[in-house]
């Protein structure tokens, strides 16, 4: 006799009400088995009550499964729901929920199909009299609060022995489980017991998933998850089939990175709670750390205990520490909670509230926590008073944070960063910019940190490639034609506009002007803009023409706060050499040195040329400053100081190289649309008309063409010669290739032995190193002639590819192109020019002759997406145009990029058909065919040769055609996700990408 179906009537011919088969029918038993909670659920037996309770995603509804599915006893499987909270509808559905588990034509009456009352259920199970069983109830929370949840109660006190219950619930039910606990009849499964143990994830990967994590992303992933299964199942999904440098970034920002995991806790934690709830969460994820006394004063109010014990109720990811007193917020949850913070009340106002905590948790005597609030809102003087590591004195914002911080905390690294920037250290902040926007992950902090770093990068590289605001103006005046830095201030100019102003007018040889324009502005010396002013006040008092300097307003500068604005202080305490005094210039000479030795080449070449300045002022030869300044200042892509310092340099020269380096000032000026007697004149200044010539000075060497061809191919060539790499060792021949690919960065010597020599201990990689360095500067010698070889120089624990100004290295280019064509603010015309440009620069895969090699893989994969995502933009910017070749032609450049780009393929597909070209819609639509065919997707059945459709589909009537089919422009709505390759569709397990339409 079969199990009787949950849809028939009852034994008295009552019709039934109608269950779905799902809510009686235990999940398939997926996952990983857990020995450890196996031997725990084996104690239900023994228990009337077993509940297994966590959050969202913890694994309860797996657990239960796979219980269900291991035990031979009798098991009766129920999902309660909303239409459960109504106790008369639960009893009828739990009669035929035991109907159909247990009626299995033994004599007897069995349990009816339905039961009415209590009472009823009761005495029908005890007319079961079986040995043991288990009723098994999946969300049991559903019926929180309600008289369902009530009888459950009773049934459990009422049920006959033979039963036991076993329920998983996101939250604990309002029954007296102390009573339960105190009399031993209570089995409980806590959060802290599903989650995943660092053993159990390895496991998990290892034979669930049949992937070997290296131990250290293991590790990584168990503290990033905190053993949340969601989380882990989700990232697994994300990366599959990635590589292990993908993998890698992802976990950098898991928290925030994987929308899957954002999605998840906004559709299953947060959307179901009342709007209180989800304040309160919120308001106090700044906390870290939260109690009844600190939840109250941070937000001025009474009654957060009663909210914390409610969050704990309800398993929202909220975990009872250790003291008993406090909780904390899962770090995944936290981490989404702010990003939801930042959007509602923008980054200051998180900042505000990060020093508000610092304040309230210092004040408790919570000093970690407090440290940590410290440094994730840069008050760097309250971290260095809660630090162990800090020393008095330190004045750089990773001294006074934990190392742990730094590399883990989004917004300690973005404070780091921006620290980094004020004390001129541009390239290590770069980094620490990059290392923020992984770990801000999907939130709108990391877009900040990349136009940050944008704006940056135009200061740290060769190609000054700048944005629309003040710091672009002012990076652009030294390039060329600084006086537009003057003629194009705003109606309403900012503080910044004034400076940049100001800048430009000095740099084309006004002094006057800038004092002027300066004296608009209130010198606030703990501010940047107020440092540079008193800064930019000396400097221009310093070239009035035909006056001398005025030494207590250019020393002033020597008093700026280091504190407040480190960087501009240093530079403050190098001008005063332009007080031509004795105590001066010495003081400026051993700053000149400091900011020499720290790599600072901004500061460096600022201090050399001052120092310039300052010694021909006082009667003394200048030595080499003046061209160590110009020199660097053409590395630096700022020509126009470059011309400042030849114009030094030519004034305190005498015969036949004073001709020779006058003549370079006229070029030099006439190139970068500067009048050349206002330089030669504001740069006489103090320079006594009776100065003798210094000896030995060096007349200017003859610009060379360098090319460097890092894309799709390694190339350099020096003035249309190539080198031969072939005559290079593989080593040396990678570490030229790793040079030239970084041309805008150092490469930490560290770096290049990890890379190149990672089997040796370092005192043999290091010797191994000096040699294909050596190798290279003869390459170099050979190729470009006498001085080459000082192209590749050693910068402390770094070499650096130094190449002569105006080199042109495709890498660099390609990504100084795609930065302003990200952050260009133009009409649509100018913004398709910016992405065409930046998607020809990109020539192909970096440096293929490398092969998969690890200090490659991910750079050129980087790269790739860059150009991939650059395509797709352009792709919107043609349509925005009206320009559907121009789109179509975008597409297919874009796939030449990335075959697998799935929202190329559809764009590309409907810009065909909108074009009206069969064979070519045909052809992309094999081609889309073969790529999702790669991939294991089932795609589109097979076109009709020449027609376009797939077989067996005729054309559709015209008014159930798409837009772009009835005659209407197409505007890209038929390729449905233009930012979303195919790729990250799969890596979230979205699955098969659609049927394409005809």
């Amino acid at each position: 006799m079969d199990p009787p179906s949950p849809h028939e009537g009852d034994r008295g011919g009552a019709r039934s009400p109608l269950v779905p088969h799902a809510k009686l029918r235990p999940p398939a038993a997926t996952g990983l088995r857990r020995g450890r909670l196996d031997r725990v659920l084996q104690a239900a037996w023994q228990h009337p009550l077993t509940l297994v309770w966590g959050p969202a995603g913890s694994g309860k509804t797996t657990l239960l499964a796979q219980f269900a599915a291991a035990v031979e006893d009798p098991i009766v499987w129920y999902r309660l729901d909303a239409e459960d909270t109504d106790p008369s509808v639960l009893l009828a559905h739990l009669g035929i929920a035991f109907a159909s588990a247990l009626d299995n034509g033994a004599d007897g009456p069995g349990p009816r199909r339905t039961w009415s009352s209590l009472e009823e259920a009761v005495e029908e199970l005890d007319r079961a009299a079986l040995d043991r069983g288990l009723l098994l109830l999946d969300d049991l929370d559903a019926v929180y609060g309600t008289d369902s949840e009530r009888l459950l109660d009773r049934l459990i006190d009422y049920a006959p022995r033979w039963l036991g219950l076993v329920a998983a619930s996101r939250r604990l039910p309002q029954w007296n489980l102390s009573r339960r606990r105190v009399s031993g009849q209570l089995l409980e499964v806590s959060q802290e017991q599903l989650r995943f143990r660092a053993s159990e994830v390895e496991q998990l990967y290892r034979d669930l998933y049949g992937v070997r994590l290296p131990p250290e992303d293991l590790a990584q992933l168990a503290r990033q998850t905190e053993g949340w299964a969601a989380a882990l199942q989700l990232f697994h999904l994300a990366t599959r089939n990635q590589p292990p440098e993908d993998r890698q970034a992802m976990l950098a920002g898991l928290p925030t990175r994987l929308r899957s995991v954002r999605e998840y806790l906004a559709q299953n934690v947060l959307r179901h709670l009342p709007a209180q709830l989800r304040n309160f969460l919120v308001e106090t994820a700044v906390l870290g750390r939260l109690t009844e006394t600190l939840c109250d004063q941070f937000l001025g109010r009474t009654g957060s205990l009663a909210v914390l014990e409610e969050l704990e109720q309800r398993q929202i990811f909220i975990l009872r520490l250790e003291d008993g007193a406090s909780f904390r917020y899962h770090e995944i949850l936290r981490r989404y909670l702010e990003g939801v913070l930042l959007d509602t009340v923008g980054e200051q106002g998180v900042r505000e509230r990060f020093l508000r905590a610092g304040q309230l948790l210092e004040g408790e005597g919570y000093v970690g926590d407090a440290l940590t609030a410290y440094c994730r809102c840069a008050h760097w003087e309250g971290a260095r008073r809660l630090s162990h590591d800090a020393q008095p004195g330190d004045d750089a914002a990773s001294e006074a944070a934990p190392a742990s911080l730094v590399d883990s905390d989004p917004w300690v690294a973005l404070n780091v960063a921006r620290q980094r920037v004020l004390l001129g250290q541009w390239n290590g902040a770069l980094g620490s910019y990059r290392r923020a926007e992984a770990l801000f992950g999907g939130t709108s902090a990391a877009a900040l940190c990349r136009r940050e770093a944008v704006s940056l990068s135009a200061w740290t590289s060769r190609v000054a490639l700048t944005g629309p605001d003040w710091t672009g103006r002012l990076r652009r005046a030294l390039v060329a034609d600084p006086s537009a830095a003057a003629s194009t201030l705003p109606a309403q100019p900012t503080p910044g506009d004034l400076v940049a102003a100001a800048c430009g007018s000095l740099l084309a040889g006004s002094a006057e002007e800038a004092l002027a324009l300066l004296a608009r502005l209130a010198p606030e010396p703990r501010t940047g803009v107020g440092a540079a002013v008193v800064l930019l006040r000396a400097v221009a008092a310093a070239f009035l023409p035909g006056a001398p300097a005025d030494p207590s307003l250019v020393e002033r500068p020597a008093g700026l706060d280091p504190e407040a604005t480190p960087w501009i202080a240093r530079l403050g305490r190098a001008a005063t050499a332009l007080s031509a005094t004795p105590a001066g210039i010495e003081d400026a000479r051993a700053e000149a040195e400091r900011l020499e030795a720290d790599g600072d080449e901004w500061g460096s070449a600022l201090a050399h040329y001052w120092l310039g300045r300052g010694l021909a002022g006082a009667g003394r030869p200048v030595g080499p400053h003046f061209l160590l300044a110009r020199d660097r200042f053409l590395r630096l892509d700022a020509p126009v100081l470059a011309l400042w310092a030849q114009a030094g340099h030519a004034l305190s020269v005498d015969g036949p190289a004073a001709r020779s380096a006058a003549e370079e000032v006229e070029r030099l000026a006439h190139r970068l649309r500067v009048h050349a007697a206002a330089v030669v004149s504001a740069g006489r200044g103090s320079i006594p008309a009776t100065r003798r010539p210094v000896p030995g000075a060096v007349p200017h060497a003859p610009e060379r063409r360098v090319v460097v061809r890092c894309l799709g191919g390694f190339e350099l060539s020096v003035d249309g010669r190539t080198l031969d790499v072939v005559e290079l060792k593989p080593r040396a021949r990678s570490v030229l290739r790793l040079l030239c690919a970084q041309a805008d960065h150092g490469v930490h010597v560290e770096t290049l032995l990890d890379a190149l020599w990672p089997d040796l201990e370092p005192a043999p990689g290091k010797r191994s190193l000096q040699v294909a360095v050596s190798s290279v500067r003869r390459a170099l010698l050979e190729v470009a002639g006498a001085g080459a070889d000082a192209w590749l120089r050693r910068d402390g624990e770094a070499y650096r590819l130094l190449l002569p100004a105006g080199a042109e290295v495709d890498v660099v280019r390609f990504t100084q192109l795609a930065a302003h064509a990200r952050t260009v603010d133009a009409p649509p015309q100018r913004r398709r020019e910016s992405l065409q440009a930046a998607v020809a620069a990109y020539a192909g895969d970096l440096l293929p002759e490398e092969g998969p090699v690890d200090w490659v893989v991910e750079r050129r994969r980087q790269l790739q997406a860059e150009a991939t995502a650059l395509s797709r933009a352009l792709v919107a910017a043609c349509l925005q145009l009206g320009d559907v070749p121009g789109a179509v032609d975008a597409c297919e450049r874009g796939l030449e990029i990335d075959r697998y780009d799935d929202a190329l393929w559809r764009s590309l597909i409907a810009g065909r058909e909108e074009l009206g070209d069969p064979a070519g819609l045909a052809r992309a639509r094999a081609g889309y065919a073969h790529v999702l065919a790669d991939l294991g997707i089932p795609g589109p059945s097979a076109p009709v040769a020449g027609s376009g459709r797939p077989k067996g589909q005729e054309p559709a009537p015209e008014a159930a055609r798409k837009p772009h089919e009835a005659g209407r422009p197409w505007d890209g709505r038929a390729a449905p996700c233009l930012d979303e390759p195919l790729a990250d569709r799969v890596r979230d397990g979205v699955g098969a990408v659609p049927q394409l339409q005809p």
